[in-house]
């Protein structure tokens, strides 16, 4: 029998796996749109040389603590090479680089230590890869720019770390559930009958929730 597999976008499993540090009320200064952003972010691609490959999919199958999932996502930017691939991801803010980047530059290196370990599943040949984390401002197009090098087994290592942590937590979810529904599937009215208008108010929420 086959298993669906849960679909998980790479920015959900950053956000449920990567999270720290403290909460930061005045973020929202920075925030631009998703067309602010999109824009900015091309205008930086197309200066790129004509081997960089800009919205590159990525993604692959996994099993992990008896979960199994289906990874997906895009990158940003990529430039693949036998020796060292680049690896892009851009993110457009009015924040200063130095603020956003200690309020969620975590966030932000996890999600492209991803993208690049899925990358390196799918190219067996590249063993190195450079990270560069790219910081624009949406009005000025002022970039500021942070590398890694790092080597496809750490790649890989955090990326497995990653899904495992996931996936231990799913797993309980799931258990949850089936525990909830089959309570729920035993449940019966409490009392001998509905008062006046209960039961038109308990088929309302029932197709709300529906």
């Amino acid at each position: 029998m086959s298993i669906t597999p849960h679909q998980l976008a790479v920015k959900s499993l950053v956000h449920a796996t990567c999270q720290a540090g403290d909460l930061h009320p005045g973020a929202g200064a920075g925030r631009t749109t998703t067309e602010e952003g999109s824009r900015a972010q091309q205008l930086l691609q197309k200066k790129e040389g004509a081997e960089y490959r800009a919205e590159y999919p990525v993604g692959g199958y996994f099993r992990a603590a008896g979960v199994a999932l289906k990874l997906s996502g895009r990158v940003d930017g990529v430039q693949i090479d036998t020796t060292e691939t680049v690896v892009d991801e851009f993110k457009a803010s009015r924040l200063p680089a130095q603020t956003l980047a200690e309020q969620q530059g975590h966030l932000h290196w996890a999600q492209l230590q991803i993208y690049a370990a899925l990358l390196a599943l799918n190219l067996p040949t590249s063993t190195r890869f450079l990270l560069r984390l790219r910081y624009i401002h949406p009005d000025t197009l002022a970039e500021h720019r942070q590398e890694r090098r790092v080597g496809r087994d750490e790649l890989l290592a955090f990326l497995s770390a990653c899904l495992h942590r996931f996936s231990e937590r799913f797993a309980k979810e799931l258990t949850r559930r089936k525990r909830r529904n089959q309570a729920m599937a035993n449940l019966s009215f409490p009392l001998a009958q509905f008062r006046p208008n209960q039961r038109a108010l308990a088929g309302t929420v029932y197709s709300a929730l529906c």
